[in-house]
């Protein structure tokens, strides 16, 4: 069968996710640390929900690269048409004609 969403890891592998959620929370304890805590109180979301998160986190990146922010650098050689976009021997401070091989 076809796994495309948390319903489908349910119905095919009924207990995977309650022994995953165990393990990645009790994991540490053998070495006397805290259990882990997870968002959402453990609860597992669906496809549209991460697609949802994946899809505002890039919209958030676009903003940031369009726009800048101080204190954080944006300096890319891949997006020519951003505010910080720096051709590769810029980036690393070496001018193209002292990067020329002899």
């Amino acid at each position: 069968g076809e796994i495309n969403d948390i319903g489908d890891v349910r119905k095919m592998h009924p207990d995977i996710l309650a022994n995953a959620l165990q393990w990645f929370r009790d994991y540490k304890v053998p070495d006397g640390k805290p259990r882990n805590t997870f968002a959402f109180n453990g609860e597992f979301k669906n496809a549209e929900f991460a697609e949802q998160i994946i899809q505002k986190g890039h919209e958030q990146w676009e903003q940031l690269i369009k726009d800048g922010h101080e204190g954080i650098s944006c300096s890319n050689r891949t997006l020519a048409n951003s505010r910080d976009y720096a051709p590769a021997f810029e980036v690393s401070g070496i001018k193209e004609a002292d990067a020329a091989l002899p």
